[in-house]
């Protein structure tokens, strides 16, 4: 099969693409941020357990909430510019 797109077109599919795969984990997402948030919090309290805590907050605070709230609006300005729409990120960051 021949790809005949563009490489403008290609990555318009990618974003779309990807646009529809954080909105189906979403909510996952922020359950596993609540999660880390937890154990974050657990682990501060009892420091004799040796695990980082606040690596943890991190976590929760950090990569898993860029996801749900910057990359998808990075994305949507990306397909924005590009000759194909992507999908709208349906899911809300509580």
């Amino acid at each position: 099969m021949t790809d005949d797109r563009t490489p403008a077109e290609h990555m318009a599919d990618v974003a779309s693409s990807t646009l529809d795969r954080l909105d189906r984990i979403c909510l996952e997402l922020e359950v596993l941020s609540s999660q880390l948030g937890m154990l974050g919090g657990f682990a501060l309290e009892y420091p004799d357990l040796g695990v980082d805590g606040n690596y943890l907050l991190a976590a929760s605070d950090g990569a898993v909430r860029m996801l749900l709230r910057d990359t998808p609006e990075e994305i949507r300005t990306l397909a924005s510019r590009l000759p194909i729409r992507g999908l709208e990120f349906g899911c809300e960051a509580r």
